[in-house]
């Protein structure tokens, strides 16, 4: 299966979790305004949260199955640079110019403007 033939939206979702190593809960709080997407050369993504899908199984969190909070490892309010490499900076832009960002500056989103459900992602 090629992912842009069958969700091309989420093509730039993958490649960031390949090339950036990026996990999917980062990936739900990237916004456009934490990218710098040169045009040529390597980029740069300054990550701030993280937003995890939780199964309903381990949380009995009244707010359901997402939880935004702090970055793994880092303290609250604390980022992480990451690099992106030519490759990956060429597909994010590309990812931008085509399906645009959610109304708050999200990159990845559903067809409701929430966040992708990991029932999405994980599809066979």
């Amino acid at each position: 299966m090629v992912v842009a033939e069958h969700a091309p939206d989420l093509e730039a979702f993958y490649a960031t979790i390949y090339h950036a190593a990026l996990r999917p809960g980062e990936l739900q709080e990237l916004r456009l305004d934490q990218l710098t997407l040169p045009a040529s050369g390597w980029g740069e993504a300054l990550l701030d949260g993280n937003n995890p899908e939780i199964s309903p199984r381990w949380s009995d969190a009244p707010d359901g199955p997402r939880q935004p909070r702090e970055l793994k490892h880092r303290a609250k309010g604390q980022g992480r640079p990451v690099p992106l490499n030519p490759r990956l900076v060429v597909i994010l832009r590309r990812h931008v110019d085509t399906f645009g960002v959610a109304a708050d500056g999200r990159l990845f989103r559903s067809e409701r403007e929430g966040p992708v459900k990991a029932t999405r992602y994980l599809q066979r």
